[in-house]
């Protein structure tokens, strides 16, 4: 008893790239989506199942902007703590389950150190690591690391058989 709307509605691919059969739904023909959001997340077709980090990524420069572009400027402790409780989580959102990669963790790791350089007046080329390790804040790598493991331990506590299921790509 329910009813899909056709203008709606859009087809995904996920896996090699073949000819691309015509759907229709109710005599309408469905078009093919590169992308969609689901839960806040973008998932993109393709080859394999994969997430784009580029919308969270913009989310994230654009409340550092806000923190980071005001008047009467605070300490650095202050928009330490502001730029980690306020912006971080933007970018760390559905971390647990996101499949990224290498490569686009290691973007938003260089865009919060881009941060980091701008509250402190360093370099492109100078290194926080130090700095942010000091001050007890973590890399995205490690924050990924740490929840990614958080999940994973908490996975058979929940007792649901699908995520029990899943538990086996996740190890």
């Amino acid at each position: 008893c329910i009813s899909y709307n056709p203008s709606k509605s859009k087809i995904m691919h996920f896996g090699r790239k073949l000819v691309k059969p015509t759907f229709t739904m109710y005599g309408n023909v469905l078009d093919y989506a590169d992308d969609c959001r689901y839960l806040g997340v973008v998932i993109v077709a393709g080859k394999i199942f994969s997430c784009s980090h580029v919308g969270p990524l913009i989310k994230f420069r654009s409340a550092a902007n806000t923190v980071l572009n005001v008047q009467r400027r605070p300490s650095e402790n202050v928009l330490m703590m502001l730029l980690y409780s306020s912006c971080v989580p933007i970018m760390t959102y559905a971390f647990e389950v996101v499949p990224y990669s290498a490569g686009q963790i290691q973007s938003l790791n260089v865009a919060l150190n881009d941060c980091i350089r701008r509250i402190f007046g360093y370099n492109r080329w100078e290194s926080v690591r130090f700095l942010r390790m000091n001050m007890g804040y973590p890399s995205i790598t490690d924050i990924f690391n740490q929840r990614r493991k958080n999940f994973i331990d908490n996975i058979p506590r929940i007792r649901n058989p699908t995520l029990l299921a899943l538990e086996s790509l996740y190890l």
